[in-house]
């Protein structure tokens, strides 16, 4: 099947925030030039990506009846608005020791006494691995 000689006739319209697009079907545009490799061409043209969701619209698009007397603007494509994902990190359940139980009976601290490490015992839960989500 060949395209039509008027590109023209046949628009693709992209809103401002680049969301969706739409094919604009002119009053008298002749049903035999509406055909999905003409409709994917001037998607293309326009950087419409063409996945398989447009696909299935530009049939909708050629089933649907055309009207005579008025445009048809017809929704082809539209963007999913991103979902940002959640990093991984580990909750820990262990918590350090606090100030008060390292200061002696004057309330001054003894820093020869701190310690860098946290002690545990064998099987003592020490956190929680929560795994990264993917984003779109």
């Amino acid at each position: 099947m060949s395209c039509p000689e008027e590109s023209s006739d046949l628009r693709v319209t992209i809103d401002q925030a680049k969301a969706q697009a739409f094919v604009v079907v002119p009053i008298g545009f002749r049903r035999d030039m509406l055909t999905a490799s003409y409709v994917r061409s001037q998607l293309e043209e326009n950087g419409v990506l063409v996945t398989q969701e447009v696909e299935n619209r530009i049939s909708d698009l050629i089933e649907s009846p055309l009207p005579e007397d008025e445009l048809l603007t017809f929704l082809i494509a539209e963007s999913k608005p991103p979902v940002h994902g959640q990093d991984g990190r580990v909750e820990w359940t262990v918590e350090e020791v606090e100030e008060s139980e390292q200061q002696d009976e004057e309330n001054s601290k003894s820093y020869y006494d701190q310690s860098a490490f946290t002690f545990v015992k064998t099987g003592d839960i020490l956190g929680k691995v929560v795994f990264a989500t993917d984003g779109t």
